[in-house]
């Protein structure tokens, strides 16, 4: 306690850690979406704008990956200027948006480098929360439904606008469960707490029978395996029910039919969608457009159901670029902390989102229901870049940089950057 107050009296900002967890927690807990954005915004983003100041301003504009997210985040707000269907009103509500997004993940960023244990903490909070939101979902939606196989779990409890983003959602809390887990192995509590909530977060997820996200998992667990085999209890255990639900869903003729059908309608939906992203190839449609979408049999859908093919459609060639050179950063970053500090964790959730996000998803910069399993891990990567800067291992040290460590020099550094654990 006194360590915490001690931390709060150094960087005042570190006050809203608990804010932030709550919120973060709320994802899965409070079913009306007015609720959670009014906490956000009288909770979280006033004190923020007071309590940041230019040293973390200064922090976070040293990271590469920061940098990308504003560029693409700024990109994609601006396209609501020319797009077709555009007001003063419009172009407001995402400018509130995109505001808050940043607001979100700088401070996420600035937490995760200040607090040394936020990640794992942000873990303690969301196992129990997702544990508990899942739990419900299923009672919630099989009591008035017969439970079987073949009658998908399609209403998640808390803040999901679809069983895919929701399996999502939930699928980021089970990698970081799983490349976690030295940390909570040895807490008894949290240990018996993890194993139930991992058991029916991953239930939910076969249950919604979201193809996307389940596949996304089966790749990332199947990598985890490979290349950690002391975890190779819990490998199975995650990736045995996705055994299982392969094999269920191939032999099921009905349900195997129901599959192909999905497959075929992405296939068809990608395909109407890149044809009409034509029309505005370089810079898109805005993303005010309407993104209806009429396939070859006339089945109509919403939306492109590809976080990346939304991007081209919405941002053009600019927008897709933008989005792509975010990702390669965050990879680049990923990759350099699993070969030098053996941190699966960032290109675990990276991995799983940027597949996840393939057959599904939609605006990206948008309310707050994308932020949890698109944002955070894109945070996660920002965090692990600034982390290995300190340590002169990021891809993009600067050596002459003025704000961390360099070389073998007896400057101190800031304790708020360079102070903390690799998590």
């Amino acid at each position: 306690m006194m360590s915490y107050i001690k931390k709060i009296a150094n960087y005042p900002i570190t006050i809203l850690s608990c804010p932030l967890l709550l919120f973060i927690s709320l994802f899965f807990l409070l079913p009306y979406s007015n609720w959670h954005d009014i906490y956000f915004y009288v909770v979280i983003v006033l004190p923020f704008i007071f309590l940041i100041n230019k040293k973390f301003i200064l922090t976070l504009f040293n990271s590469k990956i920061y940098i990308s997210i504003i560029s693409f985040i700024f990109y994609m707000w601006l396209s609501t200027f020319w797009s077709e269907n555009t007001s003063i009103n419009e172009i407001l509500r995402y400018g509130r948006y995109s505001f808050s997004l940043l607001i979100f993940v700088s401070l996420f960023i600035i937490l995760s480098t200040t607090m040394n244990d936020f990640i794992l903490k942000v873990y303690k909070y969301i196992i129990i929360s997702a544990g508990i939101g899942a739990f419900i979902s299923i009672i919630w939606f099989y009591h008035t439904n017969d439970f079987n196989f073949n009658n998908r779990l399609l209403v998640f409890f808390g803040r999901h606008e679809s069983p895919v983003l929701a399996s999502s959602t939930y699928g980021v809390v089970l990698v970081l469960s799983f490349s976690l887990k030295k940390y909570w192995s040895n807490q008894n509590k949290l240990k018996v707490i993890s194993y139930i909530s991992v058991i029916i977060i991953m239930s939910s997820i076969l249950l919604s029978q979201s193809r996307g996200p389940i596949l996304a998992l089966y790749i990332t667990f199947l990598l985890f395996t490979i290349y950690n085999k002391n975890n190779i209890m819990t490998s199975l255990l995650l990736i045995i029910p996705l055994l299982i639900y392969t094999v269920y869903v191939y032999f099921d003729v009905e349900f195997g039919t129901t599959i192909s059908r999905g497959l075929s309608y992405r296939f068809d939906m990608f395909y109407t969608v890149i044809e009409k992203a034509k029309d505005q190839i370089i810079c898109g449609h805005g993303l005010l457009a309407k993104e209806n979408i009429v396939i070859s049999n006339g089945l109509p859908f919403l939306h492109p159901h590809s976080a990346y093919l939304s991007t081209f459609f919405y941002g053009g060639i600019v927008g897709i670029v933008f989005l792509f050179i975010l990702l390669f950063l965050c990879f680049i970053e990923a990759t350099i902390s699993l070969i030098y500090e053996k941190d699966s964790m960032t290109i675990g959730v990276l991995l799983f989102t940027c597949l996840s996000i393939i057959s599904d998803t939609n605006k990206l910069v948008t309310k707050p229901s994308t932020w949890f399993y698109f944002w955070i891990p894109i945070s996660i990567c920002a965090t692990t870049e600034i982390k290995m800067r300190c340590k002169n291992l990021s891809f993009f040290h600067i050596n002459h940089n003025k704000l961390f460590i360099e070389g073998n020099s007896n400057a101190a550094a800031p304790k708020s950057n360079c102070n903390h654990t690799n998590l």
